[in-house]
């Protein structure tokens, strides 16, 4: 009996043996093990978003060993200093791969303000098998807060031939802003409507001189909107950029904003032996801003070169305001110089009175003066 149970154990080893010794580990299973999962061609090849064009983008892939991944891969992408990073839609990645999804899923608006995001690119058929990719966006530093441009767009103008464009802006780091703009004579300055192009997140405007700029409450659209600039209407502008704020005065005028009400001005009969100080004319303000008066220049001298006639306009202290007029006064050396004719043409350069910061030129007038010196 002993010796029948130890045959009969004895066979079922020896089938035991056989059946362990004739099986293949390569062709054990249908299902790939983790040895034949392929970590290593698992790449995303290029990132892009729907919202913005990347400037830049730069990728490390993982590193893999032994089919496990011993450093994850990063890209890194810089974007447009106005990028919302809170709402971007990953487009495209060039990932193609079969046998794997990738987390968070692409083409799903997904919030990067962290700055910061991982995503994970895992076996459909062994989930543990995996590498990663940390996705890091950067933006360019903004531009200076400031205006990149003024204009009166004829489309928006029907009253103007052409675009008429700022012929200056003056920033000052510490003071209030400039914007010069001068349009044709007899403009309609009460319904101009601008195109404002800045480097501001938002813009706000008011006609109220005495109103802090942070209490400016009106935004200025992106179309434009009318705006009557007629003297003594202001109009001001308070670009913003999260704690930036950059105020503007812009200034509105006629390109030949005096007129003189005569061409040639004769002062006859005037005694030799005395000097004379004679109205020759009348300077009136035909612009939109008040109007100060530089030194009086003269050409066409008769006799040349001799300066027995010299002009000034009286412009009052606070500037020559829109509308209003001022004499011409003329001065005739009658003492060091004998009888006879004396002629010369004096031009007259106004400026801005209460902008002294435009450093451009407007258009100068001129008056042709005539003295006779008798006896």
């Amino acid at each position: 009996m002993y010796f029948k149970k130890f045959r009969i154990l004895a066979i079922l080893f020896a089938v035991l043996t056989l059946v362990a010794c004739s099986k293949d580990p390569d062709i054990e299973n249908d299902n790939p093990d983790e040895d034949t999962i392929d970590l290593t061609n698992v790449k995303i090849q290029q990132f892009n978003f729907a919202e913005h064009t990347n400037l830049s983008i730069a990728i490390e892939h993982p590193i893999v060993s032994n089919g496990t991944e011993i450093q994850p891969g990063k890209i890194t992408i810089t974007l447009p200093s106005d990028s919302d990073l809170s709402g971007l839609t990953p487009v495209a990645s060039n990932f193609q791969q079969t046998g794997f999804r990738i987390e968070p899923a692409l083409g799903t608006k997904t919030n990067y303000s962290s700055g910061s995001l991982r995503y994970t690119i895992r076996s459909t058929q062994n989930p543990s098998k995996r590498v990663h990719y940390d996705v890091i966006l950067t933006k360019t530093a903004p531009p200076p807060l400031g205006l990149a441009g003024f204009v009166f767009p004829k489309s928006k103008n029907p009253q103007l031939q052409n675009d008429i464009t700022a012929t200056e802006i003056v920033e000052n780091q510490a003071s209030l802003n400039y914007i010069y703009i001068f349009v044709p004579d007899g403009t309609d300055l009460s319904r101009l409507t601008a195109g404002i192009q800045h480097t501001g997140s938002s813009i706000y405007f008011s006609q109220d001189e005495n109103l802090p700029t942070d209490q400016y409450s009106t935004q200025y659209p992106a179309g434009g909107k009318e705006i009557d600039y007629r003297y003594p209407k202001g109009f001001f502008l308070s670009l913003r950029r999260g704690t930036e704020m950059k105020t503007y005065s812009v200034i509105v005028d006629y390109i030949t904003p005096v007129s003189i009400n005569l061409a040639n001005a004769s002062l006859p009969d005037l005694k030799q032996g005395i000097n004379h100080m004679v109205k020759a004319g009348e300077i009136t303000n035909t612009g939109n801003q008040p109007i100060g008066m530089t030194a009086t220049s003269y050409s066409e001298t008769i006799p040349a070169g001799i300066t027995v006639i010299r002009a000034n306009a009286r412009i009052p202290s606070g500037g020559l305001l829109p509308g209003a007029k001022a004499d011409i006064m003329a001065s005739i050396n009658g003492i060091n110089f004998p009888v006879g004719n004396y002629q010369t043409t004096a031009k007259f350069q106004p400026n801005l009175f209460r902008d002294q910061s435009y450093t451009g030129t407007l258009q100068s007038v001129t008056l042709k003066i005539s003295a006779d010196l008798i006896q």
